[in-house]
């Protein structure tokens, strides 16, 4: 799978201008994404790209997902308030 380039770190004579459309919740989402106020949509794309191609998920991390989905459809879930307390352990062991 060809890999994303970031536009700003290795510009591409061969890069285009094309026009999409967004909507202006996407938008917003790639505002909050950017890095810094002044970085492109283009550079924020493909940042996030390269992100999700160079850094798959674990084997461990599908199982985990797999074994939540499947304890949701049970109906089995962890309150609000347990899952801070969970976190507040860890953060204290």
């Amino acid at each position: 799978m060809p890999r994303a380039s970031n536009p700003e770190q290795n510009p591409d004579p061969e890069s285009a201008t094309i026009p999409i459309r967004i909507s202006p919740r996407t938008r917003e989402q790639l505002d909050f994404l950017k890095d810094r106020p002044d970085e492109s949509y283009d550079a924020v794309i493909a940042r996030l790209t390269d992100r999700v191609i160079d850094e798959p998920l674990s084997e461990e991390t599908l199982k985990a997902i797999e074994k939540s989905l499947t304890d949701l459809r049970k109906g089995i879930s962890d309150t609000h308030e347990e899952i801070v307390q969970e976190i507040l352990k860890q953060k204290e062991g």
